[in-house]
Parts: C-alpha cells; sequence; structure tokens
C-alpha cells in the first residue's frame, strides 16, 4: 500500500484532471457532448482536487516536513458554484441542457473519474479512497442540482414572457379587430341614419353592413374570450381541443382528430400543458400556413405520451425558423421540456409542417 504522504505528494493534479475529462468525453455519447457539460465536467473534476489538496498534511504548510506539499490544480474556468455557500443564483446561461442530461451525465463522470482518484491519488488507501470517493459525490451532485435550478428559472422566465406576449397580443386583437369592428358598425349605422330619408336602398345597403361588421366582431370576441377561458376542465383534453378547434379553425380547413382513451388517465396539470402546446400548434398552422387539412394525434404508447399537429399548408425554412424562434415555438417547447419532454418541429417551403412532442408518463423512467 502507498503511504498517504507519498500518494500525496507525488500527485500530479493537471495529468489526473486532463485523464478524467479525457476519459469522461470518450465515453460520452456523440449527441451529448456540448461546451456545457464539458466546461462543467472540468469544473467539478477541479473542486474536487481542489478541496482534497487542501486536507491537512496535503498542501503547503500541512503537508509532511520534507515533502512538496499537494499535487497543482488543473486550470479551469473556476471551481463550481454552490449557491448555498455563496448566496449567488445559478446562472442558467451556464446550464442550457435538459437536467436529465446533467444527471446522466454526473452519473457517467463519477464512474469515470472515482478509479482514476483511486488509482492516481488514492494509490490503494482505503481512507483515502473513500474521502475522494465522497468528495467527488458531493461536487457531481451539486453540479446536477444547479443545472437544475438553472432550467427550471429559464423555463419559468420563458413562459413568463411567454405569457406576456400572449397578452399584448390579445390586447392588439382587442385594439384593431374589436376595436375597428365597432368603429366601422358605428360608422355604417350612422350613415344609415342619415340615408334613411333621402335615399332608402344607400341606408339598407349600410344597415346590412354594420349587421355583418357587428357579427364578424362579435365572432372575434368569442374567439379571444375562449383563449382567455380556455383548460381541459373536467370535460377532458379531447372536449376542450374539439372546442378550441369549433372556435378557432374556419369550415374550409377539414380537422382529422385522434385522440385515444388512455389520455383520460394523465395528471391534469400533464393535460393542461399538452392542451396548451397543441393549441398553440393549431393556430400557427391556421394563421401562418393557410392548410387545407389538420392532422392531430393525441394517445399514449407505452410509458410515453405522443402528441402531434400535421399540416399541410404552405411550411417554411425550418432553419431559419429555429435560429430565430421566439414566441410561440419557444413557448411550445418550454412547456414541453417541463414536462421532461421534447418537441420536435419539421418543416419545409410548400410541404407542410408538423409539431410533434414526446413526454414521459408521469412516474416512468426517462
Amino acid at each position: 500500500m502507498v503511504k498517504q504522504s507519498d500518494a500525496i505528494t507525488h500527485v500530479d493534479g493537471t495529468a489526473i484532471a486532463m485523464h478524467v475529462v479525457r476519459e469522461f468525453l470518450r465515453r460520452l455519447p456523440a449527441g451529448d457532448i456540448s461546451g456545457p457539460i464539458a466546461g462543467g465536467a472540468a469544473r467539478v473534476v477541479h473542486e474536487v482536487l481542489r478541496e482534497l489538496g487542501t486536507a491537512p498534511g496535503v498542501d503547503g504548510a500541512g503537508a509532511p516536513a520534507g515533502t512538496a506539499g499537494g499535487g497543482t490544480v488543473p486550470p479551469a474556468a473556476g471551481p463550481i458554484r454552490n449557491s448555498a455557500r455563496t448566496g449567488d443564483a445559478p446562472d442558467e446561461t451556464d446550464y442550457p441542457g435538459h437536467p436529465v442530461d446533467y444527471l446522466r451525465a454526473g452519473t457517467l463522470l463519477f464512474e469515470v473519474a472515482l478509479p482514476i482518484l483511486a488509482a492516481r491519488w488514492a494509490g490503494g488507501d482505503q481512507k483515502l479512497l473513500v474521502r475522494a470517493s465522497i468528495t467527488l459525490h458531493r461536487a457531481v451532485t451539486e453540479w446536477a442540482a444547479l443545472a437544475s435550478t438553472a432550467h427550471d428559472s429559464l423555463l419559468t422566465a420563458r413562459l413568463r414572457t411567454s405569457r406576456q406576449e400572449e397578452r399584448r397580443r390579445i390586447a392588439c386583437e382587442l385594439h384593431d379587430r374589436v376595436g375597428h369592428g365597432m368603429a366601422l358598425a358605428l360608422q355604417n349605422l350612422d350613415l344609415h341614419r342619415r340615408y334613411l330619408a333621402t335615399d332608402a336602398d344607400r341606408a339598407a345597403a349600410r344597415l346590412t353592413r354594420a349587421i355583418t361588421t357587428i357579427g364578424e366582431t362579435t365572432r372575434t370576441i368569442q374567439q379571444l374570450s375562449s383563449e382567455l377561458r380556455r383548460s381541459v376542465s373536467d370535460r377532458g383534453i379531447e372536449h376542450a381541443l374539439r372546442t378550441y378547434l369549433d372556435h378557432h379553425v374556419p369550415p374550409p380547413v377539414r380537422v382529422d382528430l385522434t385522440v385515444s382513451d388512455r389520455v383520460d388517465t394523465l395528471p391534469p396539470e400533464v393535460a393542461e400543458e399538452l392542451y396548451l402546446i397543441l393549441c398553440e400548434a393549431i393556430r400557427n398552422a391556421v394563421r401562418h400556413a393557410h392548410p387545407a387539412t389538420l392532422r392531430i394525434q393525441l394517445g399514449i404508447n407505452g410509458n410515453r405520451v405522443d402528441a402531434s399537429v400535421a399540416d399541410d399548408g404552405s411550411g417554411f425554412d425550418q432553419k431559419a425558423a429555429i435560429a430565430t424562434s421566439y414566441g410561440g415555438l419557444l413557448s411550445m417547447r418550454d412547456r414541453a421540456e417541463l414536462l421532461r419532454g421534447r418537441l420536435r418541429l419539421s418543416s419545409m417551403t410548400g410541404h407542410g409542417t408538423t409539431v410533434a412532442v414526446t413526454v414521459p408518463v408521469p412516474g416512468a423512467r426517462p
């Protein structure tokens, strides 16, 4: 067994850190490699070595006589932040991925780092090995916790912005469509009154226009009112979707809605978020794609919920839309992530659009 002083004296922190991070990135699935995850892993290793290196008998004055002290700490982006210690809120820009990604990465990092620390630092000393294991576990757990907190804060902020944009949109609809419609109706009624005594035909035409405008404005108010109070309620998501489709999809558009019976078993909060995602996708399709057909599907397959809205409308440049995504698209994505799910967008100019969301059934393993 290597003596404690020998194991610590000859440690090369930089080499250990490089070995751990290199092996971690090698074993990390290619699709999961990202700057924040790689940088976060390096910071975890940095924090672990820093804390292990400041123990009594390791660093500087505390090192045994005649030894060189602790090993060098690898240069990194700085130690991982502990919001409980510093009082600082985690910065969500450092953790843009899904918390599940960080949990998986943290598990892999622990599996990679512990054997390396055991072989190159603890040198077979059980006490050092236990200490290294505990320190590594705590650092990895804090990393995943900070990522989760930051992710939730980011989604909350985005959803708050989305709701503000929705309120502004409804305010504009009230001003532009309802306000303009009522003003136009009043103008036609005033002209009707002026022409009534001198030109009966023109007076009748103005009255007809006023009635038509009032009818259109009333339907707009009904639509806006439906959007403001839209909810799954006790009658289920299928009834809510059919009601939304009746109020917001014009008659020329053919609608095909398929909902499986098992969807009724979903918790209300999950059904509500799925409903809002589908409503946003339907509204975008009707407003921007001008489709002839809409196909909406919602069902439970095994341990996941699959939902989609497909149209045969004008489509769009998907790369450009993703690069400049805002508003409705971000709102749908954020709601899907709140349910631990994913949203996928598929579109091509002139070939329609499909918005698909997959979320795990509550209680199922991710």
